[in-house]
């Protein structure tokens, strides 16, 4: 049976995608804020608590918690490893793209649509940033979804897209209102009157409605506790500046003229061309779009590379946009078969043969596991952590499955105590080495 051209261009996508996202989930370790966010997932099995999120066993309320939530789903389905870990964010990146080429094919072509999706894809942090667990997925879905279903104009769609800004809401937070901010400056700028469409205000209803089911009972559960830290640090704070490790605004344009290559060399000729050249519509999504994400990086919050990938959709547009005018169309179906070919051989290489993915980060902690694990069931103590980096601590609370206590040189106390190969010259001398590796030293302290 024939395949028509979309169905082509869609498993080319698909298989493109799953190459990039999918492949080997359970290798390595967990790392930085992945290791961080698997933990509190783990720990919603761990107390049974699905409202109030926790790390360390305390109340953690810096993040909403649909990501959270999923991951411990997938924790009772695979059990508590890498893969079921990592497994939504590669699986929100995906199915991004796939609603971003039906976004594109909406506004502009087939063959638009397929450039900027395989852009999308191959935009190298677009890939780095959702190979862990990271919020931030969660944010490029919602926003391609809202905007895809809100442009369908049908009650049904709207609803949709209210879910979809549900789902940005109650993943990452504040920065789920791209869409939507998206959608009314495309309507100020083509149909000023479609402003007041109650689909549009419904939707945004909708999906407010389903962050307030999290967030009420969090502030009838921690009432000021919980507003002082996730509504007037982790949200206002970002706004008003209450965050002092800003890297400065040129951070930005530093992060893309060291990771947007090569599309970095078309993107002005995008940008160029699409003004010129493109249909009013056309031009006000894209620069609307950059507008507004732009416009949010400018406020006094941390920085960090990742909160790009809300803008890298709006240039895989101008991109592709700029390449369908360039690449014929009997190269352009040459090209989808060369995708789809690429994706199919490279799933199964990098699946098959011994080619490391994910980096062992912790490999070194875990061989302490099986003598701390002895010891402390032996001594009935409690394991220390001499003035450790701040992931060692959530490491070890996610593979050691222990709480262990943070101390400093002077406050180590009898029982057990891991230091880090760095800091052994912190170790007292009431503690004797009991086994050792090239990062880790695991000692007895007898204080008596």
């Amino acid at each position: 049976m024939k395949v028509n051209a979309q169905r082509l261009q869609l498993i080319a996508l698909i298989i493109i995608g799953a190459m990039l996202f999918l492949c080997k989930l359970w290798q390595g370790d967990m790392r930085g804020d992945c290791l961080f966010y698997s933990e509190v997932a783990k720990e919603i099995l761990k107390t049974g608590d699905w409202i109030t999120m926790h790390h360390g066993y305390r109340p953690y309320f810096n993040k909403p918690p649909l990501l959270f939530w999923l991951t411990a789903i997938n924790y009772k389905i695979f059990g508590i490893n890498n893969f079921a870990a990592r497994l939504w964010s590669p699986l929100f990146a995906l199915l991004s793209g796939i609603v971003f080429f039906f976004l594109a094919k909406r506004f502009f072509s087939e063959k638009v649509a397929f450039l900027s999706a395989l852009v999308l894809y191959l935009t190298k942090d677009f890939v780095k940033d959702n190979m862990g667990l990271h919020l931030d997925s969660a944010i490029v879905f919602s926003i391609v979804a809202f905007i895809f279903f809100f442009i369908l104009n049908e009650w049904k769609f709207a609803v949709l897209a209210g879910i979809s800004f549900g789902i940005g809401l109650l993943g990452k937070g504040i920065q789920a209102c791209y869409g939507p901010l998206i959608v009314v400056a495309l309507l100020l700028f083509t149909q000023p009157k479609k402003t007041i469409d109650p689909k549009l205000w419904v939707s945004i209803m909708i999906g407010i409605g389903c962050f307030i089911i999290w967030f009420i009972p969090q502030v009838v559960l921690h009432n000021r506790e919980f507003l002082d830290v996730f509504v007037f640090k982790q949200t206002l704070g970002r706004v008003t500046g209450a965050f002092s490790y800003s890297k400065g605004k040129v951070y930005y344009l530093k992060v893309l003229l060291e990771n947007y290559w090569p599309w970095l060399i078309l993107l002005p000729f995008g940008l160029w061309r699409i003004w010129k050249r493109g249909r009013g519509e056309q031009r006000v999504l894209v620069f609307s779009w950059i507008g507004v994400v732009a416009f949010s990086l400018c406020f006094p919050e941390p920085e960090y590379g990742r909160y790009l990938l809300p803008i890298y959709p709006a240039f895989a547009l101008a991109i592709g946009f700029f390449l369908a005018d360039l690449i014929k169309e009997h190269l352009f179906q040459k090209l989808v078969k060369f995708v789809l070919s690429i994706g199919i051989v490279g799933f199964f290489l990098l699946n098959i043969f011994p080619i490391q993915l994910h980096e062992n980060a912790y490999g070194k902690l875990r061989e302490l596991k099986p003598f701390v694990d002895y010891l402390l069931k032996k001594e009935r103590t409690q394991l220390q952590l001499l003035s450790p980096h701040y992931r060692t601590y959530t490491a070890v609370l996610f593979y050691f499955d222990i709480v262990p206590v943070v101390v400093a040189k002077d406050n180590v106390k009898e029982g057990i105590l891991i230091v880090e190969r760095k800091k052994e010259n912190l170790i007292p001398d009431y503690c004797n080495e009991l086994f050792s590796n090239s990062q880790y030293i695991l000692a007895k302290c007898r204080t008596n």
